[in-house]
């Protein structure tokens, strides 16, 4: 599930090793020490666990033909292979929000808060960051963001949130906590949105996108929009 080849490399290829050169004989197992290629004695063998050493083919269709068209038996019934996840821009990034770096009052991300005397800009806020197009000077130790956003009428599915954080980000929709993760990301990822803050995603509705984003060292920068999952091409699924 690594995010490039050499991440994906680096993680597959200590157990390849210990497949190859491991003195012990019994089956794969989830539970071991790549240094001195053994098993750590626990007995975790053979479990569908050790299947994960094998995901990547389900994301390279000719590499699953490949292996897949040697087999005799010819079974049916297997599901599909999943078709490469992608994401859809509903509302973008970059777009106009009333800021502040001051501490504001706790009702700050709630619909009917008076946000009247905040800055405007244009996200993205932030410094000098990799893979970050930055739009407004934000160099403080905090800010906190809010925008109304209208949902499109189409149905959409999939729903994520379209986040660029360096570093520590919480996202509100109508004051419920929708996201939230520490740390800095390097470019711009979909993430899950909390059931609750989803059930307010309802097409046409009108809603209060609130975020708070806290520099801790580094670069920084924060942007977020919304879009949702599609998943193509049909002939790979």
């Amino acid at each position: 599930m690594a995010e490039n080849q050499a991440d994906f490399e680096a993680i597959v290829n200590p157990f390849y090793d210990y497949l190859n050169e491991t003195s012990d004989r019994m089956p794969a197992t989830d539970f071991y020490n790549t240094q001195n290629k053994k098993d750590w004695g626990q007995k975790f063998y053979a479990r569908p666990v050790v299947g994960g050493f094998f995901i990547k083919m389900l994301t390279q269709p000719d590499l699953w033909k490949k292996w897949a068209s040697r087999d005799k038996l010819n079974p049916s019934g297997w599901a599909p292979i999943p078709g490469v996840e992608q994401y859809s821009e509903l509302i973008p990034q970059g777009q106009m929000w009333s800021y502040t770096t001051e501490q504001p009052p706790k009702d700050w991300m709630t619909p009917g808060f008076d946000a009247s005397k905040w800055k405007e800009g244009t996200a993205g806020f932030g410094t000098a960051a990799p893979d970050f197009k930055k739009n407004t000077d934000w160099n403080t130790s905090d800010i906190w963001m809010r925008r109304e956003v209208t949902i499109p009428d189409a149905k959409a599915v999939d729903l994520r949130l379209a986040v660029f954080h360096d570093d520590d980000v919480q996202v509100y929709i109508d004051g419920v906590l929708a996201f939230e993760e520490t740390g800095f990301i390097t470019q711009v990822k979909p993430f899950e949105i909390k059931p609750d803050a989803l059930a307010l995603l309802k097409p046409g509705a009108k809603v209060t996108m609130a975020v708070h984003c806290r520099q801790i060292k580094g670069g920084q920068g924060i942007d977020v929009g919304l879009g949702q999952l599609v998943y193509g091409p049909k002939d790979a699924r």
